[in-house]
């Protein structure tokens, strides 16, 4: 094979987390190669790479892949990239980006418990609608439950309704 990843990608990553730089090697010196950047199955960016030597760089994806995953009005996206010269071809692993504009240490933790989401909570008027968005990871089962703290009317006190079950939500 003559290329060589040597940034390598983990399977998960908030977009915040990802590389500055995606770093190949090529076996040939100078190379000229096409890079590119794919997002869920369609190509998001593609350009052409000449090598330093046997070193290649490619700057940035996270602009790219963030903007192809708002195009598409997802939170999450599997990603890879492609790498080709006249002679051959290399893809790296693939790997899932969440939009997020924080890089928390522990991504899996935090969205195992949270919602694609920093806050807490949500002030809604009775009739509006509140999207959430949320990772589910795949040995996880879901649990889906919906806490309101509500006001009724004529009373002074708030209670807290939990809807679960065969509710869609």
């Amino acid at each position: 094979m003559s290329f060589i990843f040597n940034t390598q990608f983990k399977p998960l990553y908030l977009s915040a987390q990802l590389p500055e730089s995606v770093e190949f090697s090529s076996q040939v010196e100078n190379d000229k190669v096409q890079v590119e950047v794919v997002v869920d199955s369609e190509i998001a960016m593609e350009t052409v790479l000449y090598g330093f030597g046997h070193d290649l760089f490619l700057h940035d994806i996270r602009s790219v892949i963030e903007e192809a995953i708002r195009l598409k009005g997802r939170a999450c996206a599997s990603c890879w990239i492609r790498i080709e010269n006249d002679e051959e071809s290399a893809q790296s692993q693939a790997f899932e980006v969440v939009l997020s504009e924080f890089d928390f240490l522990q991504a899996e933790e935090f969205l195992y418990t949270h919602f694609l989401t920093t806050r807490s909570s949500f002030r809604i008027h009775r009739n509006g609608k509140q999207m959430l968005s949320w990772l589910a990871m795949s040995s996880d089962a879901e649990h889906k439950y919906i806490d309101a703290v509500i006001l009724p009317e004529g009373e002074s006190t708030p209670t807290v309704l939990r809807w679960k079950g065969n509710r869609q939500f």
